[in-house]
């Protein structure tokens, strides 16, 4: 019976050996598997995460051609109603000009013109005077050769 009890005991301690070892390789087993998933779960979150930042910069880059392709076709716009302000600006110095040098002309012509007529009046005047006084003269030519005045006429 000793040998009996003596065979349990091995049996148990050998059975607890066995139970832990295997228990161990299980539990390693176990550890082995999730370490392998945890490392999988990481490896698809960082392809992931590098999927979304490709996708995060090709949005970003697609938002900023679309941008600065508003922002050109903006500039453009600006820069063409500023070359129709300018192109307008300038017809109208240009008609502002021709006028100006029109009344220019006119004044002058308006100048000469007045001169002229300042100049014949003086002519005139001298004129009348010149034959006024020749009048005179005959007058009293004819009035010495007549021997009375022209009043006693």
């Amino acid at each position: 019976m000793e040998l009996g009890i003596l065979y349990a005991i091995i049996a148990l301690i050998v059975g607890f050996g066995v139970g832990f070892g295997i228990r161990k390789q299980v539990g390693k087993k176990k550890l082995e598997e999730a370490v392998s998933k945890s490392d999988s779960i990481i490896k698809d979150a960082e392809q992931q995460a590098r999927s979304i930042k490709k996708e995060a910069e090709l949005e970003a880059k697609d938002t900023h051609l679309k941008s600065k392709a508003a922002f050109e076709k903006e500039s453009q716009e600006k820069l063409r109603e500023l070359q129709q302000t300018e192109k307008r600006l300038q017809n109208k110095e240009d008609t502002l000009e021709k006028r100006i040098e029109l009344v220019e002309k006119r004044e002058a012509e308006l100048t000469r013109t007045e001169q002229s007529i300042a100049d014949k009046r003086k002519h005139a005047e001298g004129l009348e005077k010149k034959y006024s006084d020749m009048i005179l003269d005959v007058r009293k030519q004819l009035e010495q050769v007549a021997g009375i005045s022209a009043d006693e006429a």
